[in-house]
């Protein structure tokens, strides 16, 4: 007599962040994207009223403003939310790729990021 076992197949379970991990980079994620918005915000006001003022002093000011912040606010921001996203992403069991949305917003934040540390200088007239 044959004696059979029968296994039941267990799916794997993917990878998961422990949740103090994970409310952690989300609690940071979500602080650095609101923060994100917040700054370029500032940024296209300040551009704004640097390029439509016919004061040339003040719209050096606000240029050399601008790279200011770009580097001291705008790329450490768009690391964070970049990095945090990733690990959310990668441990999460839903994943990068699994929904399209997911992919686009790392590809238009890397897009972002990039563009403003690559920004055309800007061409102002020679002070009199």
């Amino acid at each position: 007599m044959t004696t059979t076992t029968h296994h039941r197949h267990r799916r794997e379970r993917p990878r998961t962040l422990p949740a103090g991990i994970r409310r952690t980079a989300l609690t940071v994620r979500a602080i650095s994207s609101v923060g994100l918005l917040g700054e370029v915000r500032v940024l296209a006001v300040l551009t704004t009223v640097a390029a439509r003022t016919d004061d040339i002093e003040f719209a050096r000011a606000a240029y050399r403003l601008l790279t200011v912040r770009t580097f001291a606010g705008d790329i450490p921001l768009s690391m964070t939310a970049l990095v945090t996203g990733l690990v959310l992403a990668l441990g999460a069991r839903w994943g990068l790729p699994r929904y399209v949305w997911v992919f686009a917003k790392l590809v238009l934040l890397v897009a972002a990021t990039v563009l403003s540390v690559h920004k055309p200088r800007w061409r102002l007239p020679p002070r009199p």
